[in-house]
């Protein structure tokens, strides 16, 4: 049972945002949580503005790549440079900057190829006027440059990253050597593309392995929390096999007595109904010892729990005013109840309210709450509702063995039962079983 009174959790659920925040976050890169709006103002998405995927950055870049080449670069060689064609030199920018982002952000090797083989022809397509100019990479190719191969390394393996990293570096080398008049310009670019190319593989390389952690930390959680909530169940289940140990153990002990005693109670018993008997009280003994050693292989350390009578609908009204006195007002009623319930769905209607009850404390303590065990048709329904906790308290450590509503229901099944438990709307819970007194007596 959760905090009674508490807020529903909405994490994961999408922000209500205007439509302009929506585009923007659109706009820069790819949403790699769906479910979640990233907010316009954090610096993940200012760090995605410049990184792969940004539609601005790569709109940017290709128009600073335009405008740049058009007034510093022409189609031939240096001192006789011809008019380059804008519409080329716009396409060739699209391709190596503002392409190459983009697709960066949602497939890392493919932008790499299209970056690596626009090299070449843009290289050779537009020249240095005068030779001062950086070349075979301009400051906006350089970027590009450098957002694909920290791309590569971030969503690649090293195999793959690294050999890509010194092709492209490889590439830049050749090319810058195509140049009629190496100048300081051009051995500068291969440098600098070699070492900062270097150092942003290296960061990407770094943000992989560090996002592979934490995906296998999240896998392991999640396995820990499953194999939690497994052992959780078996636990409750052997808990549940050691108290209806006690409940079967009475019906055989009957019985093995009735049947020992049958010829000293029945006058004119025939020698076959006495040897009958005795074979039943034989193997109701010998069904008792077997019961006994499966109790051993299922003990608990609470061994003092096993010695105790199992509770029944008897032990309600003493739960209660057990509860009451911790401060918690109770109301129990019951009504219409058989006077004959069977051992095993009075212990379930116990043990049920009992977590109830002990959720109630722990979660809303000073609730108003209320006990309605009653019988419809050939069902017993036991509905417990509590409300809003007067006040913030401390929650109470859990006393006991149980294991909230994965024990409710686990117990619920065991007598073909149905457990429902939902918040109520104005605040506390409602818990409610119904369980099936036909087949509990089975």
């Amino acid at each position: 049972m959760a905090r009674a009174g508490a807020a529903p959790a909405t994490d994961g659920a999408p922000e209500e945002t205007g439509w302009m925040h929506r585009v923007l976050v659109v706009l820069l890169g790819p949403r790699r949580h769906p479910t979640r709006t990233r907010r316009l103002w954090s610096w993940a998405t200012w760090a995605n503005l410049v990184g792969p995927g940004s539609v601005p950055f790569g709109l940017a870049l290709t128009a600073i790549q335009s405008t740049f080449v058009v007034d510093n670069y022409g189609a031939g060689p240096p001192g006789s440079p011809a008019q380059l064609n804008p519409t080329s030199v716009l396409f060739y920018a699209c391709v190596q900057c503002g392409v190459a982002v983009v697709l960066a952000g949602y497939s890392p090797l493919g932008a790499w190829i299209v970056c690596t083989l626009a090299i070449t022809p843009i290289a050779m397509t537009a020249m240095p006027s005068d030779g001062s100019e950086p070349w075979p990479l301009t400051p906006t190719a350089f970027l590009a440059f450098l957002v694909v191969q920290y791309a590569m390394a971030r969503s690649h393996r090293r195999f793959l990253s690294l050999p890509a990293y010194l092709i492209s570096f490889l590439v830049i080398l050749i090319v810058g050597q195509a140049h009629p008049e190496v100048s300081s310009q051009t051995v500068a670019i291969v440098a600098l593309a070699g070492i900062f190319g270097f150092v942003v593989w290296l960061l990407g390389d770094v943000v992989r392995v560090q996002m592979l952690s934490r995906q296998r930390l999240r896998e392991e959680e999640r396995l820990t929390a499953e194999e939690r909530a497994r052992r959780q169940v078996l636990e409750e289940r052997t808990r549940i096999a050691r108290e209806l140990h006690d409940v079967v153990a009475h019906h055989m002990s009957v019985i093995a007595v009735q049947s020992s005693t049958a010829e000293y109670r029945i006058t004119d018993l025939g020698d076959d109904a006495r040897r009958e008997f005795a074979e039943i009280g034989e193997s109701a003994r010998a069904s008792l010892g077997e019961m006994r050693r499966l109790l051993a292989v299922l003990r608990s350390d609470d061994d003092d729990a096993l010695r105790m009578p199992q509770p029944g609908l008897g032990g309600l009204e003493p739960l209660a005013e057990t509860t009451r006195r911790a401060g918690t007002p109770v109301a129990l009623h019951t009504q219409d109840l058989p006077v004959d319930v069977p051992d095993t769905i009075a212990l379930t209607v116990y043990r049920i309210v009992q977590e109830a009850l002990s959720n109630v404390v722990r979660h809303a303590s000073g609730a108003e709450t209320t006990v309605d065990v009653f019988r419809r048709g050939t069902d017993v329904v036991v509905r417990i509702v509590n409300g809003p906790a007067p006040r913030e308290l401390p929650a109470v450590e859990p006393q006991g063995a149980g294991h909230g509503l994965v024990g409710m229901r686990e117990r619920v099944v065991v007598v073909h039962g149905t457990l429902s438990a939902e918040p109520r709307p104005g605040g506390g819970w409602v818990v409610e079983a119904v369980l099936p007194l036909a087949k509990g007596e089975e």
